[in-house]
């Protein structure tokens, strides 16, 4: 196993009264290092103290933030601006529909039951419509289990063990499809079982076109 070592230097500066003031305790400063362009233009990357956590997975494309909502400390739901802000509330949007309906939306308006809904609302109020409960359920969960799951499952397959405790088979429903998106080679032969779940829990059109 190998080891990786970080170092870090801290630096103490006392800064004497300046025309602009005097750095202030617990401040947040960008420090040119003497390596900005004498014309007044700063350097493109500056290491802050302390630093702004950033818990985002690295983007393929710059992200657009606004510097004075960073260098505030807000949350960082608040940074984003302009096509990033777009982009962070068509996300959401994806995140509401994968769990509600355990798909993105495009993909439940053609498919199986929900295949001529136009709208979400249409597609949740036709599923609550056909859901009936099966004592065949808790069996069906039981081969899942025994099964073994891969880590990869482990949110949906809790989501689906939750609901089925609870009997909020709406929740089951869109968990299974999130389970079936996510299911391994190795566990590729429960698929079948996730189809009779949906047989018996009354949407059957959805087992036939599972994929």
């Amino acid at each position: 196993m190998s080891r990786h070592y970080v170092y870090v230097d801290i630096i103490t500066i006392e800064s004497p009264v300046r025309e602009c003031g005097k750095r202030k305790d617990f401040g947040l400063y960008i420090l040119g290092g003497g390596i900005s362009d004498p014309n007044g233009t700063l350097k493109h990357f500056y290491e802050l103290h302390p630093p702004i956590p950033y818990s985002v997975p690295n983007h393929r494309i710059p992200r657009m933030v606004d510097a004075n909502t960073v260098l505030a400390r807000e949350p960082l739901e608040k940074w984003w601006v302009d096509s990033s802000a777009r982009t962070e509330v068509r996300k959401a949007g994806i995140a509401w529909e994968i769990e509600t309906f355990g798909m993105p939306l495009k993909d439940r308006l053609t498919l199986g039951e929900c295949r001529y809904c136009k709208t979400a609302q249409a597609a949740a109020e036709l599923i609550t419509s056909k859901l009936m409960w099966s004592d065949r359920l808790p069996g069906y969960f039981r081969e899942i289990a025994d099964a073994g799951t891969d880590s990869r499952c482990a949110i949906p397959y809790e989501t689906l063990r939750a609901a089925l405790h609870k009997g909020d088979l709406f929740q089951a429903q869109a968990a299974i499809w999130q389970l079936r998106a996510l299911l391994p080679k190795r566990l590729l032969h429960l698929r079948n079982t996730l189809m009779r779940m949906l047989v018996v829990m009354g949407l059957g059109q959805d087992a036939i076109e599972m994929p």
